[in-house]
């Protein structure tokens, strides 16, 4: 059974599609990433016996600031699709799989070397975010009570019926503890970013938190999460671009987007080679 649509749609008719917002997140990130991977060994941060180019902090800068826009936007697709998928279990395991193949590719292009267990790849970050919106949606459930479903033998095979029984009061149904369980569930993969020092750690998984809590009030939902965000306040383009979602998936390549990120990593790897060798 197709799971339920539980996330807020745009109304504009002609807004933006999820699919326009992954490629203006590409395109962002792209950029970030050349100037993260390539362009940074023109500038101070790295011995260029070249020389370097004029004004190319400013320019490694400006590079990086246009990059803050593509983090929010995959945190906010993320959630879409957490509400919108059918197959939990499948879209877990894919992100999962991406997590191991990016591992090394952002390594070597972010962080010059084959292995470095001080920073992990920002799929960690989307792994763990979705995780928690997993754990948070059982929670609620068990808070509100779901609905049961009994089986019954009849002359024509066998009939499925559901129905709520009486709401009992349980340690789930108190408010307290529910939403004590939120903020300890919440804490919880925070803290697993944090500790494996993921792409954006804590603050990443809690910026997915709150676009997932205030998922029914778009407005609410998106100044709040660039609040959450003002450590990076370049990133506000995102947030602008996601206001204008319609809430439809739009034309999507079906694994273009998730083999994008460890591909240009190591295409990135070989353009800064290529140069400092040249």
């Amino acid at each position: 059974m197709e799971k339920a649509q539980t996330c807020l749609k745009g109304t504009e008719k002609n807004g933006v599609s999820g699919a326009v917002l992954k490629w203006l997140a590409i395109v962002t990130m792209l950029i970030d990433h050349f100037g993260a991977a390539v362009f940074i060994i023109y500038t101070s941060h790295v011995h260029n016996p070249l020389g370097g180019i004029s004004h190319a902090d400013t320019i490694y800068m400006v590079m990086r600031g246009i990059g803050r826009t593509a983090f929010p936007i995959f945190c906010f697709l993320l959630v879409e699709g957490f509400g919108h998928t059918g197959h939990l279990a499948r879209y877990t395991i894919r992100m999962f799989v991406f997590c191991l193949l990016s591992e090394i590719p952002f390594d070597l292009a972010i962080r010059g070397k084959w292995m470095d267990v001080e920073a992990q790849n920002v799929y960690w970050t989307l792994l763990l975010g979705l995780l928690a919106m997993t754990v948070l949606e059982l929670v609620e459930k068990k808070h509100q009570g779901k609905p049961e479903t009994e089986r019954e033998e009849t002359q024509n095979g066998i009939r499925e019926e559901e129905h709520a029984k009486g709401k009992e009061e349980t340690l789930w149904s108190n408010p307290v503890f529910y939403a004590g369980a939120r903020v300890a569930v919440s804490a919880f993969f925070m803290g697993i970013a944090w500790v494996l020092r993921t792409d954006y750690d804590f603050k990443g998984v809690a910026l997915i938190l709150v676009l997932y809590f205030l998922r029914y009030d778009r407005n609410l939902q998106l100044v709040t999460g660039y609040l959450a965000m003002l450590w990076e306040a370049w990133c506000f383009p995102g947030f602008l671009f996601m206001y204008f979602y319609n809430g439809k998936r739009g034309r999507q390549p079906k694994y273009f987007f998730y083999l994008f990120y460890p591909c240009h990593l190591i295409l990135l790897y070989l353009l800064r080679i290529y140069l400092k060798n040249n």
